[in-house]
């Protein structure tokens, strides 16, 4: 066998142990994600992927720091710009009730910035834009 084979086999086989570890890290991590769910709202999530959970019509994403479980994240619409995005913390059966009543978005999500109102010239020009159009069509 050349190095060129025996490099390759050699990097085929580290690819293969590299997706069986990246399997059993999933699968890890998504039972810890369904265990902290089931013991903080006492009913059994539809399902679970490392940390996201879905059950009914409600998504929400596990939030860890330095691999311990701290809370969930609601998904919902900005109450403000109605972009999608993840409500606060939340630690307990009440707090999902609260995200649920009055969503608040979590302190890094940002609202786009508005658009300037147009111009002088802008607007000038849409309104030669408009009547060229009407001469045009009539």
């Amino acid at each position: 066998m050349s190095l060129r084979e025996k490099a390759l086999r050699a990097y085929q086989l580290e690819q293969g142990r590299n997706e069986q570890e990246k399997a059993v890290l999933h699968a890890t991590q998504t039972e810890r994600t369904a265990k902290a769910f089931r013991e903080m709202f006492g009913v059994e999530p539809d399902g679970v992927t490392i940390d996201d959970v879905v059950i009914e019509d409600l998504r929400l994403r596990a939030q860890y720091d330095k691999g311990e479980f701290r809370c969930f994240q609601l998904q919902g619409d900005c109450p403000t710009c109605g972009k999608a995005c993840y409500s606060q913390g939340v630690s307990s059966l009440a707090d999902l009730g609260r995200m649920l009543e009055d969503f608040i978005p979590t302190y890094s999500h940002q609202c786009p910035e508005e658009s300037p109102p147009p111009s002088a010239g802008d607007r000038l020009v849409e309104a030669l834009r408009e009547l060229i159009s009407e001469i045009a069509f009539q």
